[in-house]
């Protein structure tokens, strides 16, 4: 049963851009008299990767009675190269630890379980949060 359902962007270390989409961009852009495009769109992303340590991909998270999961939308699946690599699931069971970080605009959630840690951000994160523990404790 779903809990919660909402937007939001997850962060991925590895995610990479579909170099065809880019390419694709670029040349609505040149038609648009924005030559260069692809060039300007490709070393942003690269520069923003850089910078942050990965890219932070649009979809939605779930809070269901038994899991939390996240699947990038379908613009973001478009747009990544490993878009089949961009989701995660938790079962409520598994997680061990969920912090909010603050953020700018949205809150950041952190979420630690068996698998790993993940992060998403969404407005009204500390709400969701509580959601999550809630959902946790009636396991």
């Amino acid at each position: 049963m779903i809990i919660s359902s909402k937007s939001a962007n997850a962060f991925f270390e590895h995610a990479e851009a579909n170099g065809e989409m880019i390419e694709a961009l670029g040349e609505v852009g040149g038609s648009l008299g924005a030559s260069g495009t692809d060039g300007a769109i490709s070393s942003s992303l690269d520069r923003t990767k850089s910078r942050l340590g990965g890219l932070w991909v649009g979809g939605t998270i779930q809070l269901t009675t038994t899991h939390l999961m996240f699947r990038p939308n379908e613009a973001n699946a478009q747009f990544h190269a490993n878009a089949a690599t961009l989701e995660f699931a938790h079962e409520l069971d598994t997680i061990r630890r969920v912090e909010h970080q603050g953020g700018f605009l949205t809150g950041i959630i952190e979420v630690e379980s068996d698998a790993g840690i993940d992060r998403f951000r969404c407005f009204g994160a500390k709400k969701f949060i509580d959601g999550i523990n809630e959902a946790r404790r009636q396991r």
